[in-house]
């Protein structure tokens, strides 16, 4: 059994613009992109603003398609026509969790609710979806935050740093392999930021979990095991 839980393979991201006089031209983003996650790893992926590094944190998770190349996660291979949206779909829900940094969470849902949405998708019942989300509320939040009712609270009474905690328990709600930050202490002060990426980090080996996140925090790259620098459309070891 492999030990690489994704293998990026010469992954390219071109988009067509069209100038005001109407001639079309090829915007290169990404050119030839090889890249390979171990396992167990935590890796970040550095670069300036508009480098590519979300359009990458995209197509790893299936959420954007390639031009070209090939990209494997698990050992499934996915190519630029390979799969339909459905199937696609499937493989995220089991294979991946997303944690943005905007945290994403619907806001006339509870914390819990929202924790339980990609169990819901899966089919699961109901009263296992609660109780999953429960289950990972208690394991992210203190036992005083638990007694103070923060499971019934929408986004809107929950502080950012709690937000991105409900986050992260969505993220890991479907027991995934594989967990993509795209910024996810962007909007936090550091005191935050340092609190929700230890909880990444303890969550990362309680659950023997693969990372890889998108960050300019140089603050946290230097606590990562791995980093790697996104410029010109290529990839360069930190």
């Amino acid at each position: 059994m492999s030990d690489t839980i994704v293998r990026c393979t010469g992954i390219g991201k071109r988009f067509t613009t069209v100038s005001e006089s109407g001639k079309e031209s090829n915007l290169t983003i990404l050119d030839g992109i090889d890249f390979s996650l171990k396992k167990g790893d935590f890796t970040a992926i550095v670069g300036s603003s508009g480098c590519g590094k979300s359009t990458l944190l995209n197509i790893i998770g299936m959420l954007d398609r390639q031009s070209e190349g090939v990209l494997e996660i698990d050992g499934t291979t996915i190519g630029p026509e390979s799969r339909n949206a459905e199937e696609l779909c499937r493989m995220r829900n089991q294979k991946i969790g997303f944690v943005f940094q905007s945290h994403n969470l619907l806001p006339e849902m509870t914390a819990v609710q929202n924790i339980m949405i990609p169990l819901l998708i899966r089919g699961d019942g109901k009263k296992s979806a609660q109780a999953r989300a429960e289950e990972l509320m208690a394991e992210l939040f203190t036992k005083e935050e638990m007694d103070s009712g923060v499971c019934k609270r929408p986004p809107a009474k929950l502080s950012g740093g709690q937000c991105q905690r409900v986050s992260v328990a969505r993220a890991l709600s479907c027991r995934p392999a594989l967990i993509l930050a795209d910024e996810p202490t962007g909007n936090l002060d550091e005191k935050s930021s340092a609190r929700v990426f230890d909880m990444l980090r303890e969550v990362q080996l309680r659950h023997s979990l693969s990372i890889i996140m998108v960050t300019h925090d140089q603050s946290l790259v230097r606590k990562v095991d791995r980093a790697v620098h996104l410029a010109g459309g290529r990839l360069t070891e930190v």
